[in-house]
This record gives structure tokens, C-alpha cells and sequence, in this order.
């Protein structure tokens, strides 16, 4: 036994050495390239903050679940708390930017037009109250889950000749349980509205006509309900009537369907878009605004330019290197004319025209150019073998490039550089035509 207990614990130590070992060799080097960088404290700054999420979720979760198996009489299960603490504070990890953020909240200095919330609210807080509840909401669940199946195995519930049956204690936790998980969904329906802010039901994002008026009357109304689900439940502590916390349950469920998703949707077919822009017009003109805010243009000022009808020679003179390069070609028909004049084989592709500057004899100069790119899909279905794609037909080759205003007796453009190898008349030399990823590239 001795032997046995000894080496379980030899084999621990050596398995959390070899894990410590791993996670320290990871943040040093991490820690070491910040500093290389300068960004030490923004390393550690992160590396607490993603510690901090750890432990103060995943504490919160084993304590709660480790309180309620205790009164439930399960003090063996400490490691089932322990595992689950963990899991819950790895994803919480995950989430550490909502915690720095929430951390470092600060105010936009401007509010929001449906519920006169400051902007940094949405930015900042939102998401972590939504981190909170969602993590509250799935401990409550594992709570009752693990509660009530120890409660099951130790006959504190059973099936009797008219039906399901707990016993006192049992009653009493689970209701407690159930009031919690009642009482955070009241705090889920109180901050849902805030996230119709992030609609997309209407013709222009954010909250619409169909939203403020189905949506967020629904939420308020099952805030009241979940409400009344955790009064309920409290007292279903003291006088125990599972007929009721029944009702709720299924009323709170029913509620959300037809509230949250069947009326919202009758609104905006049956109301809204027969009448759209009466109805949205007010929610267009909101994000009409906001985005000009976002972008800045409130700030542009609109100043008048009196532009001359006619310029004189001399202006013509001094502007000849613009009016030299003023484009001509259209690059709808240059394309096609480079399609048939330069794709040369089957398997080559011209994607687009592109518009570039470059110096020829001494001058800048503004060209159209195209790569000419493998395009495999070309090939006949029985060539598309292995071989071809992944060693014969590997890359593209060369470009097609002329000027912008130049043009044949003919009507066609001029090329500059053409043909494979590529050919320069205007000393332009392509050095390296092949191209392995382009435009055309998907893998």
C-alpha cells in the first residue's frame, strides 16, 4: 500500500513539474520577445489579466459548486468542483479582454439615441456583463445537473405511484437552484435590450421599427417573469408546490418563443414592410448619423470652389505632364482585348486591370497593366491530375501593360510589355515574370 500510495505521488509530481516546466518555458520566451520589443509591461499586463479571468471565475465556480455539493452531502466530490473550476476558469481565459476592458472603461461623451446609454457602455461594459451572466447561468445548470443527480443515487429523489418525488432537503436545494438560475435570467432579459442595438432585422443595422416595438416589450416582460420565477422558487423553499415553478418554467419558455422571435417577425412582414420607410425612417436617420459621427464626416465643412469655365494656354502649358497622362482606356474593353490578344494559352487568366505609374524615358508615365495568372479551372476536366496541378502548372507568367491614352491605327492599345518571355519595347524589363501567388491563388 505504502509502495502503491508512493508511487502515485512520485508519478503527480513528475507530471505537474513536467506541465510547470512547459507553461513557464512558454511565458519566458514570450515575456523574453516583449522585452526584445520593449512591450514588457503590455506582456505582463496580459499574463495578469488572463490569471486574474482564471481564478476569479473559475474560484467563483468551484466555490459554488462545492458549497452546494457539500449541503447536498457529497464532500468526496471536492475534485468534480475542482474539474469543473477549471474548465470554467479555461474558457473564462479566453475572455480576458472583456475584463481589461471593463477594467479600463472610460466615456465616448456620447449617448445613444434609444436608451440614452453613453457609447462606451457597449464598447466596455456590455460584453462583460454578458461574460458574467452567460458563466453564472452555465454554473447554475452543472449545479442542478450535479446536485441532482447525486440527490437521484442517494434516494432524495424517486418515482412514487404518482410520480416524481423529493425529499425535503432535496426540495428545498433544488428550489434554491432553480431561483438562482431564475434570477439570472432576470438580469439576461434586463440587458438583452441594450443588444438590439446590434440588430440586423431591419433594412439599416442597429435597432428597428419591429425591435422597439415587439422585441424589447417582450424582454421586459419576461424580466417580470423571471422574476416572479425566483420569488416563487424562494418560497418554494419554505412551502414546497412544484405545480407552479411548473408554469413558470414552461411560460418562461413559451414567452421567449413567441415574444422574442414569432411576434418581432409578424411586425416587420405584416406592419413594417408595407410601410417601410415610414416605419424605419426615423432608425435609418439614427444610423445615417451615427456613422457619420464614427467616420468623422460631421466634422467636414462644406466650402465653395470657384472653378474657371475655360483655362488659358499658359494653364495648359504648365499642367502638359497631367494632361499628358490623363486616362483614356476603359478597363471593361482593355481587358477583353488583353484576354484575346495576350492570355496566349488555355490555362492563363487576366483578372483585372490595374492602374500604376512608372518612369519611361525619363518621364512618369501612367500605365494599365494585368498579371497573367494559372487558372487551373480552364484546363479540360481530365487534365486537372494531381501532376499538373501541384507540379506542372504551378504559376503564372509575365504581365500585359500599356499606356493609358495611346491607341493603334488599328484601335487597339499599345502594349509595352507582351508575349511569353515577356518583351519590353520601352526598356521596362519584367526580371521575375513567374507568379505563384496572385489574385488567382485559393491554395
Amino acid at each position: 500500500m505504502r509502495f502503491r500510495r508512493a508511487f502515485w505521488l512520485i508519478l503527480a509530481l513528475a507530471a505537474g513539474t513536467s506541465v510547470a516546466g512547459a507553461i513557464w518555458s512558454e511565458i519566458y520566451t514570450e515575456a523574453s520577445w516583449f522585452a526584445s520589443l520593449g512591450y514588457a509591461k503590455v506582456f505582463w499586463k496580459v499574463l495578469g489579466f488572463k490569471a486574474l479571468s482564471f481564478f476569479m471565475f473559475g474560484g467563483c465556480v468551484f466555490l459554488f459548486l462545492w458549497a452546494n455539493l457539500r449541503v447536498a452531502g457529497g464532500r468526496r466530490l471536492w475534485p468534480l468542483a475542482t474539474l469543473l473550476g477549471i474548465l470554467m476558469g479555461a474558457v473564462a481565459v479566453g475572455s480576458w479582454e472583456r475584463v481589461l476592458m471593463w477594467a479600463y472603461s472610460v466615456p465616448f461623451g456620447c449617448k445613444d439615441p434609444i436608451f440614452g446609454r453613453d457609447l462606451g457602455f457597449y464598447i466596455f461594459s456590455l460584453p462583460f456583463y454578458r461574460l458574467l451572466y452567460r458563466i453564472g447561468l452555465w454554473t447554475t445548470f452543472l449545479a442542478v445537473a450535479s446536485v441532482g443527480s447525486f440527490y437521484l443515487m442517494g434516494r432524495g429523489i424517486w418515482v412514487g405511484p404518482s410520480g416524481p418525488r423529493l425529499s425535503p432537503k432535496a426540495s428545498k436545494h433544488l428550489s434554491f437552484l432553480l431561483g438562482t438560475f431564475f434570477l439570472l435570467l432576470a438580469v439576461v432579459y434586463a440587458l438583452r435590450p441594450y443588444f438590439l442595438l446590434y440588430s440586423e432585422r431591419g433594412v439599416a443595422f442597429g435597432a428597428g421599427y419591429a425591435d422597439l416595438h415587439g422585441t424589447l416589450p417582450g424582454y421586459r416582460f419576461l424580466f417580470v417573469l423571471c422574476l416572479a420565477g425566483a420569488l416563487r422558487a424562494i418560497w418554494n423553499v419554505r412551502r414546497p408546490g412544484w405545480r407552479w415553478m411548473g408554469y413558470l418554467v414552461g411560460g418562461t419558455v413559451a414567452g421567449a418563443f413567441v415574444l422574442t422571435v414569432l411576434l418581432p417577425g409578424f411586425i416587420q412582414q405584416f406592419s413594417v414592410k408595407p410601410n417601410e420607410l415610414s416605419k424605419e425612417g426615423p432608425y435609418i436617420s439614427h444610423n445615417i448619423r451615427f456613422t457619420r459621427l464614427a467616420y468623422g464626416l460631421d466634422r467636414v465643412r462644406e466650402v465653395s470652389f470657384p472653378a474657371k469655365k475655360a483655362p488659358t494656354s499658359d494653364e495648359l502649358r504648365r499642367e502638359e505632364a497631367t494632361l499628358s497622362n490623363i486616362r483614356l482606356w476603359d478597363h471593361r474593353p482593355l481587358i477583353q482585348t488583353y484576354k484575346q490578344l495576350q492570355e496566349i494559352r488555355l490555362y492563363y487568366d487576366f483578372r483585372n486591370v490595374d492602374v500604376d505609374r512608372y518612369e519611361v524615358g525619363g518621364k512618369v508615365v501612367q500605365v494599365m497593366l494585368a498579371a497573367r495568372e494559372m487558372t487551373l479551372d480552364k484546363l479540360p476536366r481530365r487534365a486537372r491530375t494531381w501532376v499538373n496541378g501541384h507540379l506542372k502548372f504551378t504559376h503564372g507568367y509575365g504581365i500585359c501593360m500599356s499606356p493609358v491614352n495611346f491607341v493603334t491605327p488599328e484601335g487597339l492599345p499599345v502594349l509595352w510589355i507582351k508575349d511569353i518571355p515577356p518583351r519590353s519595347d520601352v526598356g521596362l524589363e519584367v526580371e521575375r515574370p513567374e507568379i505563384y501567388y496572385g489574385e488567382a491563388t485559393e491554395d
